[in-house]
């Protein structure tokens, strides 16, 4: 997790809750047919969004450990969802988003305005995808989170796209 030095005590507090409470947060995600691997990203993403959203946080309106154990709940759910369309995708249903750059002239204008519309790191990293080349590991790695987790970033970054696009 990154360290800001200038954090509020609400963050402070919510860093230490989230450094001692992992072990819970892991148990708690663990389920009969879930791999540790994805009790693993579960938490992760659940600690990703607590600390995205850690601004968010009021210890006066509850336990830390009462929201990042909802936080951790939500992650499963979106787990659950990934799995299901996963499977999908593997049945041929609908195919991962593929973040390449069309040919033509128009597209290409469309593209691009579509790309300005996202933010600056997820800009990055789809042109990172499409024009560079740069695999999914290697996303994954420079990242530091599961190729997973990064799949389901791209499949709200293709909605996005999608939604600009029209």
């Amino acid at each position: 997790m990154p360290h800001d030095h200038a954090h509020s005590p609400a963050v402070a507090l919510l860093l230490s809750v989230m450094e001692s409470h992992r072990p819970a947060l892991l148990r708690f995600a663990r389920r009969p047919g879930r791999s540790s691997a994805d009790v693993d990203d579960i938490v992760q993403d659940a600690l990703l969004l607590a600390w995205e959203q850690r601004e968010r946080f009021d210890p006066t309106r509850g336990r830390p450990s009462s929201w990042l154990t909802r936080l951790t709940h939500f992650a499963a759910l979106a787990h659950a969802e990934e799995l299901s369309r996963r499977t999908e995708n593997e049945a041929g249903l609908d195919p991962p988003p593929s973040f390449t750059v069309p040919d033509d002239t128009l597209a290409l204008a469309a593209w691009r305005d579509a790309i300005a519309t996202l933010p600056p790191d997820d800009r990055d990293l789809v042109l990172r995808r499409a024009l560079d080349g740069a695999t999914w590991d290697e996303l994954a790695d420079d990242l530091g989170t599961t190729r997973q987790s990064l799949l389901r970033r791209f499949e709200a970054l293709s909605e996005a796209l999608r939604r600009a696009l029209r």
